[in-house]
């Protein structure tokens, strides 16, 4: 969580809060909309992207969603 939180500092103030309100639609389930897209090789693993950003979250049907990683688009599979 300390990578995601060192990554999001990095953002200029436009992208974090764009990102921050992504993180929030996926916290609350609310994805449809965002168009994610599941991750070949796992079984609940999908990805979102915004620019060149991605985040990788782990869709929950009895609690909530979990983020996995958030990173540029180049690094951000790299650690899965």
């Amino acid at each position: 969580m300390d990578k995601i939180l060192k990554f999001i500092k990095k953002l200029n103030k436009t992208e974090r809060i764009k990102l921050l309100n992504l993180i929030n639609l996926i916290i609350q389930k609310d994805v449809t909309k965002l168009k994610p897209k599941k991750l070949s090789g796992f079984d609940s693993l999908y990805r979102i992207r915004s620019g060149k950003i991605r985040i990788v979250f782990e869709k929950n049907k009895e609690t909530q969603n979990q983020i996995i990683n958030i990173d540029s688009r180049k690094n951000s599979y790299k650690k899965l």
